[in-house]
This record gives structure tokens, C-alpha cells and sequence, in this order.
């Protein structure tokens, strides 16, 4: 009988641990798409009609079990205002003028997201993909030390008629 008296409170311990990871993926799903925003703050769309002030679109590809970390709940909180967050697994009904941010799990789409990009006027944004950059990817996000860093394909952004602050491009690595 005392064999079995632990096991309530071995439970309660996985449970609140599995819990508290499950509340630490959302904040730093959360975290992610606030970066973006913020990064987007940093970009004049204004050269390229295809990008709107009055709407942005973050397309976040990800698998379904990870979208409920990427729900934003604050729909009337100020600092969603003017954006749209749809999670998607496949890249089929991206719309020209939004930003696609590549989770780690959809890393496999990211060729097929950079190929789409030369025909549509996306901003392609990954999460610590491995050469993103190099292989025609806009904007790669590295985090390190618990803070995002940024590699910036400077020459296909440009080539979108979108222009990045000076103030990120110093913080950023650039790719030519």
C-alpha cells in the first residue's frame, strides 16, 4: 500500500511539469510573432503596392498540434492592431503582401516558400534555419542568449522594393 501512496503526488509532479512546459512554449510562441511585429516596424512597405499599412497577414507554418502556441487570445490588445495571424501547415493559400514565418517543424517547406516568394510579393521570415539566407530566404531569426538576432538577405528584400532601417541592418548579419 505505501508502494502506491507516491504515485498521486509523482503524478502531480509530471502534470506541473508538463504544464509549465506547455506555458513556456506559448510565451516564447508569443515572443516570436512580437518580433516580427516589432521587425516590421523597421521595414517601409511603401515601395511596393502589394504590402499594406492597413492590414499585415503573418502566415505561420507550423504543424497543428504547435498552432495553439501561436494563438494570440489579446485580439483587442493595441499592440495586435492592423495584424492577422493565420496558422497554416501548407503554403497553398499565402496571399501576396503578408509575411510567412517558417517554424522550426515546417523547416522542410522552406525552399518551396522561397520559390513561391519569386512569384508573390511575400516577406519570408525563418526561425534559425540553417543557410535560410543563403538559399533566397529574406530574414533568418537566430536566438541567442535568450534574445532574437537577425541574418538579412539584403539584395532579394531589396529587390522587393522593401527598404529595412538602417538601425536593424547594423544589428543584423547581412547577406549579399
Amino acid at each position: 500500500m505505501k508502494k502506491y501512496a507516491l504515485l498521486p503526488l509523482l503524478l502531480l509532479g509530471l502534470s506541473l511539469q508538463f504544464s509549465t512546459t506547455l506555458i513556456s512554449q506559448k510565451l516564447s510562441q508569443e515572443k516570436k510573432i512580437e518580433s516580427i511585429m516589432q521587425l516590421a516596424k523597421f521595414i517601409d512597405w511603401s515601395g511596393n503596392t502589394q504590402f499594406s499599412d492597413s492590414k499585415r497577414i503573418i502566415y505561420v507554418l507550423t504543424d497543428a498540434k504547435s498552432s495553439k502556441n501561436y494563438e494570440i487570445k489579446e485580439k483587442n490588445d493595441q499592440k495586435y492592431k492592423n495584424w492577422q495571424i493565420i496558422c497554416m501547415d501548407k503554403i497553398k493559400d499565402i496571399e501576396s503582401g503578408s509575411v510567412v514565418f517558417i517554424t522550426n517543424e515546417q523547416q522542410k517547406q522552406a525552399i518551396e516558400v522561397i520559390e513561391l516568394s519569386t512569384r508573390k510579393d511575400i516577406l519570408t521570415i525563418s526561425e534559425n534555419a540553417d543557410k535560410f539566407c543563403s538559399k533566397g530566404g529574406m530574414i533568418n531569426m537566430v536566438e541567442y542568449d535568450e534574445k532574437f538576432r537577425f541574418e538579412i538577405n539584403y539584395r532579394i528584400i531589396q529587390n522587393k522594393s522593401l527598404n529595412i532601417s538602417s538601425k536593424i541592418l547594423a544589428l543584423a548579419k547581412i547577406y549579399d
